[in-house]
């Protein structure tokens, strides 16, 4: 199942209820996603209210299959939160989640050398995988960070794009890097490059790159606080190498090789075409209203939400939450977030057809306001508080964003539906879909499943 993952299988968490597949009403009772009687769009698919419950009592020797399922089962919808100075950052919490080599045995380090010798490993590199041609077996971040900064390593057309990316890299609403951020990225950034040659530097994976970096600045928050246990602490620290410049690089490989968002960036990105043609079919299955106001624009709609992994289209306190949930339930979990992410505005589009403007008009526009203001995602009729908390906002259209896109994927993290819609592609875009991969599977980047 790919690497272990960074918490102990006995580590207790918080439960969240899983939501059966359609919304929750006013009532307690649960009706479909699907259009109603009268052709409009059934309303919002919210998750009911998250039960927070105290950490459960171990049980008495439980078998390794049951652990293994309970703490699969009893991960949080929302994260143990705690101040910078108490606990964690965010970036320590996902590599956390992500899961780290560091937290497995040394007898298991040693034997999955010699049966792997072409893979690297956490703390001494992150699993590799031959067949897409990575190198540093056995390097440090540092290692490959003085490697990658050596003259005529790299081709001079990755140094040339990253040079000039750099800069330009920085998010809605936000100051732009200061000089020893953007010294920091470009390291970053090159030994990305040197790990994985053939896929070398694409555009886009500067911003996953600085969203990471800026991760660990940012407290592991959510809503409500709940206390890490003892076991939790420890299991975070493991996976820390001590560095945030090398915890981030080795986060950004965890996703790109692990996660399997490689597949966006390589070349003729394959998969990003097959996100999109996922999410153009799933708008047309549950959002039935949109897709008949969106007139085709829905088959273009998640390139760039994709190709950034939301961290250029949505407010950062947002952009978290939804990694949250991508880290803790896979890549294909981008598809119910984008979901979600259309299900919240649609009121707005709707209401701005209404005016008069085209579907390009409202959709652009729309996409201009998102990422500078939360409440895009809130109900037409919301008015913030003169005495609104700071981030208050942004911390309510996370939830919201969090419940639609649990709430669209139902029991088993919606993993069957993209399945259908990926044997689907392979039979209308044969070609695209070769480019990807016989063997590609969306179950492969289902994270706690590797516990």
């Amino acid at each position: 199942m790919g690497n272990g993952c960074g918490c102990a299988a006995n580590a207790s968490a918080p439960v969240v209820k899983p939501q059966p597949n359609g919304h929750a009403t006013s009532n307690g009772k649960v009706e479909d996603d699907g259009a109603n009687g009268n052709g409009k769009a059934a309303p919002l698919p919210v998750a009911a209210e998250p039960d927070i419950l105290p950490p459960p009592k171990p049980a008495a020797t439980p078998s390794a299959a049951a652990t293994q399922k309970d703490a699969i089962d009893e991960v949080a919808l929302q994260w143990p939160i705690c101040s910078l100075e108490e606990g964690p950052t965010r970036l320590q919490l996902w590599s956390w989640v992500a899961g780290s080599d560091k937290t497995k045995t040394k007898a298991r380090r040693k034997k999955q050398a010699k049966t792997e010798p072409k893979r690297l490993s956490y703390a001494g590199g992150l699993p590799g995988g031959g067949e897409v041609g990575l190198v540093g077996y056995g390097k440090s971040y540092q290692e490959l960070a003085k490697r990658a900064s050596e003259a005529d390593v790299l081709p001079a057309n990755v140094e040339k794009l990253i040079r000039g990316d750099v800069p330009r890299t920085f998010f809605v609403g936000q100051p732009a890097p200061e000089e020893d951020e953007q010294q920091t990225m470009e390291r970053i950034l090159r030994a990305v490059a040197l790990w994985d040659p053939a896929l070398g530097y694409c555009q886009g994976v500067n911003f996953l790159s600085f969203f990471v970096m800026s991760a660990s600045r940012w407290p592991s928050a959510g809503d409500g606080v709940v206390e890490f246990t003892p076991s939790q602490l420890k299991a975070i620290k493991a996976c820390s190498t001590g560095s945030d410049e090398a915890d981030a690089f080795w986060l950004v490989v965890c996703i790109l090789r692990d996660y399997g968002a490689r597949g966006l960036f390589v070349e003729k990105t394959p998969l990003l075409k097959l996100y999109s043609f996922c999410l153009s079919q799933l708008i047309a299955r549950r959002l039935p209203e949109l897709h008949a106001f969106l007139c085709g624009l829905d088959s273009v709609l998640g390139f760039k939400w994709f190709g950034t992994l939301f961290t250029t289209m949505l407010p950062l306190p947002v952009a978290q939450r939804a990694w949250d949930l991508v880290l803790r339930d896979g890549l294909h979990f981008m598809l119910y977030i984008a979901l979600g992410m259309c299900s919240l505005m649609t009121p707005a589009l709707l209401a701005a057809a209404a005016e008069g403007d085209e579907a390009h008009e409202a959709l652009g526009n729309m996409q201009r306001r998102l990422p500078r203001d939360a409440t895009a995602l809130m109900p037409l009729d919301f008015q913030p508080q003169p005495d609104e908390p700071a981030g208050a906002v942004e911390a309510a259209a996370g939830t919201r964003l969090v419940k639609a896109a649990i709430g669209f994927a139902g029991p088993g993290g919606g993993i069957e539906t993209v399945e259908e819609l990926l044997a689907l592609w392979r039979t209308q875009q044969p070609d695209e879909a070769a480019d990807l991969g016989d063997d590609f599977t969306f179950r492969r980047g289902k994270r706690w499943q590797c516990l």
